[in-house]
């Protein structure tokens, strides 16, 4: 699931880059559209998560406004090649609690993205983490129906016994 205009989202990230930090950019303040990771990790604008992360001072534990990191938002959408650099390149936290207590696994396992759940699972995410209603990302998988996420989950170590608080 990539962007479908990826050239033209690089553009436009870009243009407003070289911008003074003062300026608005078609009504976007552009010192707070830059500095907002979420919605470039979010939107799968890898060009410009590398470019953030490369700039002096960027923090990659910073959370939005819901608690999400950037990881947790690439997770969400699907985004492998985003989970990937910031996992592999910058090291991201894969136990970052998000709103509801969710993690980026509860995120992947929720939307079935099977390849990012994999390699949270290889980079050490905890497989039996509840969120703040009990649920695991073994009950997001099971309530999507995807039998191989659910197996994926299961195989490491995933507790088809845990209960949550309904």
């Amino acid at each position: 699931a990539h962007h479908p205009h990826p050239h033209l989202v690089s553009a436009h990230f870009l243009a407003m880059a070289s911008s003074p930090s003062s300026e608005e950019k078609e009504g976007i303040p552009v010192a707070k559209f830059l500095t907002d990771i979420h919605k470039m990790s979010a939107c799968g604008a890898l060009i410009e998560v590398k470019a953030f992360y490369e700039m002096e001072g960027s923090d990659i534990a910073a959370k939005d406004k819901y608690g999400s990191t950037a990881v947790s938002w690439a997770s969400r959408n699907g985004y492998l090649d985003i989970v990937q650099y910031l996992l592999n390149e910058k090291d991201a936290d894969v136990e970052s609690n998000g709103i509801g207590g969710l993690k980026p696994l509860h995120f992947a396992a929720n939307g079935a993205h099977e390849e990012i759940c994999s390699l949270l699972l290889e980079k050490g995410a905890d497989p039996v983490s509840k969120d703040n209603a009990g649920n695991t990302p073994l009950h997001l998988a099971a309530r999507k129906g995807v039998l191989s996420m659910v197996q994926l989950l299961v195989d490491n170590k995933g507790d088809p016994g845990a209960r949550n608080k309904r």
